[in-house]
């Protein structure tokens, strides 16, 4: 979210798109206030797997301290700027994220925020993670 911020407000006239995932969301939130009070309309994709995917991948996979509690995050918008009407939308297949991703396109024009919730699997880890525990010859726990 910071660095959506920061892109944000040097390029006001540009749209920009923060993948994020739910773990560093929650812990930078506010950010969105932030953002929203600002005026600014980003597209803002959080990938909700319920906790870390690259700490998942490097360390213990099935560890309590993997596991984060689960927010709202399509409601996270109105609770944090009640002013600015962001489009909410909660995704789970890749058709649904090609409609939301269309549809996000729709309100570029009209200046509206778009927050997307891509619902993942707890089990899905990125290729770096996965290339970095083989590289360093670490257990991969998948």
């Amino acid at each position: 979210m910071p660095a959506g911020l920061g892109a944000s407000l040097a390029a006001a006239d540009q749209r920009v798109v923060l993948i994020v995932g739910d773990g560093a969301m929650q812990q930078t939130a506010a950010e969105l206030g932030t953002l929203l009070g600002q005026g600014l309309a980003p597209v803002v994709i959080v990938l909700n797997n319920g906790g870390d995917a690259a700490e998942r991948a490097t360390g213990h996979p099935d560890a309590g301290y993997q596991e984060i509690p689960a927010w709202d995050w399509t409601a996270l918008p109105a609770i944090v700027n009640l002013a600015t009407s962001v489009v909410a939308l909660r995704v789970s297949t890749s058709h649904e994220l090609a409609w939301a991703l269309n549809a996000a396109n729709d309100y570029a024009g009209a200046g509206r925020p778009v927050l997307i919730e891509a619902i993942l699997d707890a089990g899905d880890v990125p290729p770096l993670p996965q290339d970095l525990t083989r590289a360093l010859a670490i257990p991969a726990h998948q």
